[in-house]
């Protein structure tokens, strides 16, 4: 090996042992977690929905809307006045104050008189006549909100004189 690259060589060998390097220090840092548990969401039948009495000489329809008021009948339906029965169905539900709730209604549902006969419900509404079968609502300060619903009742106009009662699903579930 020549001079020159042995001087190289023994300097570079001073350096990296006499001068003293720096090591990466570690820090070490915290951080924190916490859960919140919501109220269950619940939904109660407050008011049934209610169609009033009616009579049928062919088919048709009857509707209930959210405010409590029965449209006039299609086909061959009619609306009995004076029997005072029609309103609109109403449920409350009950949870965390200020989280947006998604609710849904059930597209579409039959009323049976427990004789095979039945009719069926469709044009589900929830909070108003457009409403829809799905809305979203957030509950105020007290954790509770009547929520009303209407539907169309269709009659085919052969269903004998009865009373036709029937259940359907309202679900609510936190967004």
């Amino acid at each position: 090996m020549s001079y020159k690259k042995s001087l190289v060589l023994g300097a570079a060998l001073i350096s990296l042992t006499c001068f003293p390097h720096s090591e990466a220090k570690a820090f070490t840092g915290s951080a924190s977690a916490s859960a919140v548990i919501l109220t269950a969401v619940t939904v109660t039948g407050t008011a049934a929905l209610h169609f009033g009495s009616i009579t049928h000489t062919a088919a048709g329809t009857i509707a209930v809307d959210t405010a409590n008021t029965r449209g006039a009948g299609t086909g061959g339906v009619t609306g009995i006045t004076g029997a005072g029965l029609e309103q609109s169905g109403s449920v409350l539900v009950t949870g965390a104050s200020g989280v947006a709730i998604d609710l849904t209604i059930t597209a579409a549902a039959t009323v049976t008189d427990g004789g095979g006969n039945n009719m069926s419900l469709n044009a589900f509404n929830l909070r108003t006549n457009a409403g829809g079968t799905q809305e979203v609502v957030t509950l105020p300060a007290a954790g509770t909100l009547a929520v009303p619903f209407g539907a169309t009742l269709n009659v085919a106009g052969t269903e004998p004189a009865n009373t036709y009662t029937g259940n359907f699903n309202i679900v609510a579930n936190y967004q």
